[in-house]
C-alpha cells in the first residue's frame, strides 16, 4: 500500500534541519544570564530551607522523647 500525501503533509529532509539549540535558543544577553543565575541561587536556597525544615520536623519529636526520659 502506498501512502498518499495530503496538502498538510510535507516531506522534510531530516539531514538539512538546523541544530535544535539554534531553533529553541532564547536571546542570550547579560540580562538573561543574570536572571538565570538569580533563579538558580533562589532555587538552591529554597531547597536548603526545605531540607532543614524536614530535618527539624524529624528532630523535634526525637529530642523530646530523649530529654523527657
Amino acid at each position: 500500500m502506498e501512502e498518499q500525501l495530503t496538502k498538510n503533509d510535507e516531506q522534510v529532509d531530516v539531514l538539512n534541519l538546523p541544530p535544535r539549540r539554534k531553533i529553541h535558543r532564547k536571546k542570550q544577553g547579560p540580562k538573561r544570564k543574570k536572571e538565570f543565575n538569580s533563579v538558580k541561587v533562589s532555587q538552591i536556597i529554597l531547597k536548603a530551607l526545605l531540607i532543614l525544615f524536614i530535618i527539624l520536623i524529624i528532630f523535634i519529636p526525637i529530642a523530646a522523647v530523649y530529654w523527657l526520659q
